[in-house]
Formats: structure tokens, C-alpha cells, sequence
């Protein structure tokens, strides 16, 4: 027993494959995705779960992007996500939504 602030993480890859259809002003994509720690311990009968734990997962979903007519640099995102297959992950399903605005710092040019 080490009785220390500090744990040592495992790394860990993250891999995810996308497709579908894009337009002006619309993108729908299919979403496969998976991570695999490469180290850790599996979470024992009687442990809590724990950073450090071996965890891997496969995700899927689909995912959307809406540009606004409207509103120039606008932009609706959404999406939602399954977990088919885990190691120490619970089965889970996620849903996201965000607003995007695109900032534009570039210079101006005068006009005569």
C-alpha cells in the first residue's frame, strides 16, 4: 500500500470514424468511436472505480452541424452517442448540443 497524492494514468488512444452528407449549410454524420487505455488494473468485485482503471469503449452515434441563413457565422450542433461494447465502462447513451459563432479578427481592407 502506497499512501500517496499521486497515481500513476495510463495512456490511451482514441480512434473515431465518421461519414456522411455535407452541403452549404448542413453536415449529418454516422460516428463509430473508440478509446483503449493501454494500462491500468480491471475494477474488482468489491472496488470502487478508480482514475486509473483499465478502460475501453466503442461508441456510436451520429452527429449534426447547421449553419444559420440568417445570422452570417452561425452555426447549431447536436448529436448523440451509444456505448454497444465496454471494459469497465457502463452502457450509456449521451446526447450534445452547441452554438457556434466564427470570431473574424482578420484585417479589413478599406473600401474607396
Amino acid at each position: 500500500m502506497h499512501l500517496t497524492n499521486k497515481v500513476d494514468m495510463p495512456d490511451m488512444i482514441s480512434f473515431n470514424f465518421r461519414t456522411g452528407y455535407r452541403s452549404n449549410r448542413l453536415v449529418l454524420e454516422a460516428v463509430l468511436s473508440n478509446m483503449i487505455t493501454l494500462g491500468g488494473l480491471d475494477i474488482r468485485k468489491n472496488d470502487m472505480p478508480f482514475p486509473s482503471n483499465k478502460m475501453n469503449a466503442t461508441m456510436m452515434g451520429g452527429h449534426f452541424r447547421y449553419d444559420l441563413p440568417v445570422i452570417k457565422r452561425l452555426s447549431l450542433t447536436g448529436g448523440a452517442a451509444f456505448t454497444i461494447a465496454g471494459r469497465n465502462v457502463g452502457q450509456a447513451t449521451s446526447f450534445d448540443a452547441g452554438v457556434y459563432y466564427i470570431l473574424d479578427f482578420s484585417p479589413k481592407k478599406k473600401q474607396k
